[in-house]
């Protein structure tokens, strides 16, 4: 994996297309609309979605909590725009 991205289950339900691009280096020689490469991708959807769900309510809690801390943690006077701004910036 090069990458990740996390949203909530609201961006799902926006009026707007949600992408995300996901390529696999063992399909990059198959054709596209071959028997095996729809086998490969149906195996891969699968095993995507099974490891996407997986422990998601504790991850969700531990980044909640984590982003409580810190704002907790941020100094911020509503009369400064910079101390404004930094805290936006975490949120």
């Amino acid at each position: 994996m090069s990458g990740f991205g996390v949203t909530t289950k609201r961006a799902f339900s926006l009026t707007e297309y949600n992408l995300a691009r996901i390529s696999y280096r063992d399909t990059a020689k198959l054709n596209a609309y071959s028997n095996a490469y729809t086998k490969l991708m149906n195996k891969r959807q699968a095993t995507l979605l099974k490891d996407l769900n997986q422990h998601r309510a504790a991850k969700y809690q531990a980044a909640k909590a984590s982003l409580s801390t810190a704002l907790i943690n941020q100094d911020t006077n509503a009369l400064d725009a910079a101390s404004v701004d930094a805290t936006l910036t975490l949120v």
